[in-house]
């Protein structure tokens, strides 16, 4: 709701009964709902499978993201799931200050892009990286504090 539906939202407002408050908060809900039935059960291996798609200029995450910039929606929550998905594909970015731009451009190749868009794209990506690295330095072999809170 916060960050994809919002942009929807402010993109699509009155296209479609979907692109309201009451439309997409209905739509999230029967989203949820979908997500915790056990028949419907969706492996985490399946839903995380072809990371280097889902980081792609004009895909999931990346595309999330820049949908979020263009209509003025901090997209926080999806660049955090980018990081996440670069630590997936190469772990030593938990123990490094490696930037996540370089495997970024890679995977983004030749895309047309808008230069003001992918440096903000990218600083959001990484501000994602560092609280990654900050939640791992914090926690890392020892997770019970996050189930005291």
């Amino acid at each position: 709701m916060e960050e994809s539906g919002a942009a929807l939202i402010h993109r699509y407002g009155g296209l479609d009964p979907l692109f309201t408050q009451n439309g997409f908060a209905a739509y999230t809900d029967d989203l949820l709902a979908r997500m915790v039935n056990p028949w419907l059960a969706d492996t985490v291996d399946r839903v995380g499978r072809d990371v280097e798609r889902k980081l792609d200029w004009d895909d999931r995450l990346i595309g999330a993201i820049r949908l979020g910039i263009t209509e003025r929606v901090l997209p926080r929550r999806y660049a955090l799931g980018a990081a996440a998905a670069l630590v997936y594909l190469v772990p030593d970015y938990l123990s490094n200050t490696t930037d996540p731009a370089e495997p970024l451009m890679i995977l983004w190749g030749s895309s047309p892009r808008d230069p003001d868009q992918e440096k903000r794209v990218l600083e959001l990506v990484r501000d994602g990286m560092d609280s990654i690295r900050q939640w791992h330095n914090q926690f890392a072999g020892n997770l019970e504090p996050l189930l005291e809170k």
